[in-house]
């Protein structure tokens, strides 16, 4: 009797510490599930699910980690999540689902969606097959429209921030950008094949060419890699007397230079600081995989020692993670180069461009090195 009892508790415990076990990516997703007492997510699969509740249907989708990261009412496709990713599907959807079932206590959570035909009605009748329409209004406004039956049904606006599209907070995201950076590990990367014609000349000559890229906001912040040429083969430049340029290459590619290690110090939205040490290559492939493009400005080379400003833009959700790295040479020419970084996470890239066109009427102080 007495084992039985046992038994059945230690039952007990197992199905409630299994309730316990849900693991929620972010704040906003796990309010939701409290308030809707969505009870089930234990036993969803990774990826996304479709499940009832009062009538409806809402998504739930989990990483490969297990997480939670998501919930919502579905209103895209999953072949447009996989062949066309943006932020705002997620943000849409929420904010559907908190429309719907009153998720958030501030009433303020949805103010900054606005309909330009339609309303809450007509956006609740969407479903994930309809025809959609998704612009980016010079980087400022997101304009959302579906048609039915080849008409215009509903459109909705909203503004380009990142904090709005994520439902969370400045800190809140730099929390979990920490987080889930210290257990990051980069899958193999595959590089393009290079041809001369893609080079142009260096105005430094010694055979070195350059794979122009694109640029942010100024010509001298951009993607810019720089080869050597050894017969009918091209290699990445890396040569002490060229530190800027193999700054460069070892920040944007890296591809047949040695690992470099970062030593970052992320400065918080609350002033509070955080330290890290990473491999160089696993913090550019974790932003990358982020919807993040690497840009360089090499600020300042001397005989000692190399500063750059590397600027990891997500252009689609309005911000910017602005690094400042530092290496001596010796270092940066050593079997493994350590760069030491100071971080800023989620600047507006609104931001960012004021500073970039106030400094256009200014004449620079240190010589930008990298052309």
């Amino acid at each position: 009797m007495i084992r039985q009892l046992l038994l059945s508790a230690a039952l007990l415990c197992s199905i409630n510490c299994n309730a316990q076990q849900t693991d929620f990516y972010s704040s906003h997703v796990k309010v939701a599930a409290e308030k809707l007492s969505l009870t089930q997510l234990d036993t969803l699969h990774a990826g996304s699910s479709i499940i009832a509740y009062k009538g409806k249907d809402i998504i739930v989708r989990k990483n490969n980690a297990g997480q939670v990261e998501h919930i919502g009412m579905p209103l895209f496709s999953d072949e447009m999540r996989t062949y066309h990713p943006s932020p705002i599907y997620d943000y849409l959807e929420y904010s559907l689902l908190d429309y719907t079932y009153k998720i958030s206590d501030n009433p303020m959570s949805l103010l900054d969606l606005k309909f330009r035909k339609g309303s809450w009605k007509q956006l609740s009748q969407v479903n994930a097959e309809m025809p959609v329409n998704i612009q980016n209004v010079q980087e400022k406004v997101y304009l959302v429209g579906w048609q039915n039956n080849g008409a215009d049904f509903v459109e909705v606006f909203f503004p380009i921030k990142y904090d709005v599209m994520a439902n969370s907070t400045h800190k809140e995201m730099e929390e979990i950008f920490i987080r889930d950076l210290k257990t990051f590990k980069k899958t193999e990367e595959q590089h393009p094949s290079l041809a001369m014609e893609q080079m142009v000349e260096n105005e430094s000559g010694d055979n070195i060419l350059v794979k122009e890229g694109s640029t942010f906001f100024i010509p001298e912040v951009n993607t810019n890699t720089y080869f050597v040429k050894e017969g009918d083969t091209l290699k990445a430049l890396y040569d002490r007397k060229y530190p800027g340029e193999s700054f460069a290459n070892l920040i944007l590619d890296g591809a047949g230079l040695p690992e470099a290690t970062l030593n970052v110090e992320f400065v918080k939205y609350d002033y509070k600081t955080e330290s890290l040490n990473i491999k160089l290559s696993d913090f550019i492939a974790y932003a990358k995989k982020n919807g993040c493009q690497p840009f360089v400005g090499i600020e300042e080379v001397s005989s000692q020692k190399v500063e750059a400003s590397l600027f990891l833009s997500n252009r689609n959700s309005g911000y910017a993670h602005v690094i400042s790295l530092t290496s001596t040479v010796a270092s940066l020419f050593s079997e493994v180069p350590e760069i030491e970084a100071v971080a800023y996470l989620f600047t507006p890239t609104s931001n960012i461009k004021t500073l970039f066109d106030a400094s256009k009427s200014k004449k620079s102080t240190k010589k930008q090195y990298v052309k």
